[in-house]
């Protein structure tokens, strides 16, 4: 047999977390509906329910994501902000949360708090180029494109990289038709990480033909296997495929499976 004792320890513990059990329960009950609510359009009934699992667990980063979807086809995404701060109050590492927070401060035009809050998720989040590609992200959604360059500026700054936010950094320099900015840039951002290779050749070749010596030039004084590859592809899309040919081969890389990955890239 249990002794009493233990019996009323356990209808003790049970009374602790039963109701625990049971908000939890409701708030998962609730983040369900919202979510069906705003898959089907129902975007001010979801946003109303998001609030309410807010309103007892302010942190809960789904929910405040679910209600900055649910706001942003109403157009009313400002109305996000007191849930913003109480999330950042209660969950002040969350990166997620001060995402939405630049958005929706870009939205308000708060940008004095959306500096600030850039300013602070750098400080949560050392090294990461997010915060920065975030606030551009926002400026340029405003078309602005002076507040783009001063984030990404700043973002390389802190970091401490010239290479940060590289191809951000592209994309605002083609806005701005400074193509060899663009060239440099994308370079950078290829020797970084080879993803954006394709990226960076769907936005160069689209340059206008007076620019296309430029770019070249540019790209031939970064000096790199990323740069030649990018002015091989270029050169091939421009008309010139055998000067593309000519200078592959000249830069082949020593690998043989590099070479090899550089030839077949050519071929497609």
């Amino acid at each position: 047999m249990i002794p009493l004792t233990a019996h009323r320890s356990l209808l003790t513990l049970l009374v602790l977390i039963l109701p625990v059990t049971g908000r939890v329960w409701a708030q998962g009950e609730s983040l369900t509906r919202a979510f069906d609510l705003e898959r089907r359009g129902s975007f001010a009934q979801a946003a109303d329910l998001y609030r309410s699992v807010l309103a007892t667990k302010p942190g809960e980063v789904s929910a405040l994501l679910g209600l900055e979807r649910s706001l942003v086809p109403l157009n009313r995404l400002p109305e996000i902000l007191p849930q913003v701060r109480a999330a950042l109050a209660a969950n002040p590492t969350g990166a997620p949360i001060y995402g939405v927070a630049l958005r929706a401060y870009s939205a308000a035009n708060q940008l004095d708090s959306l500096e600030s809050a850039v300013e602070q998720w750098a400080k949560v989040a050392p090294g990461d180029e997010t915060p920065f590609r975030e606030w551009g992200a926002a400026a340029l959604a405003r078309h602005d494109r002076s507040t783009a360059r001063k984030a990404y500026a700043m973002g390389r700054e802190k970091l401490g990289r010239p290479d940060a936010l590289a191809a951000e950094v592209a994309q605002l320099a083609v806005l701005d038709e400074d193509w060899s900015g663009a060239a440099r840039e994308w370079a950078r951002a290829t020797k970084a990480m080879q993803g954006y290779r394709p990226s960076a050749i769907s936005s160069l070749s689209d340059a206008p033909r007076k620019a296309h010596d430029d770019i070249l030039k540019q790209l031939d004084k970064e000096n790199s296997a990323e740069a030649t590859r990018l002015s091989v592809a270029l050169r091939a899309r421009w008309g010139d495929p055998l000067g593309a040919f000519n200078s592959l081969m000249e830069n082949l890389p020593e690998s043989s499976a590099q070479a090899i990955e550089a030839l077949q890239q050519f071929l497609t």
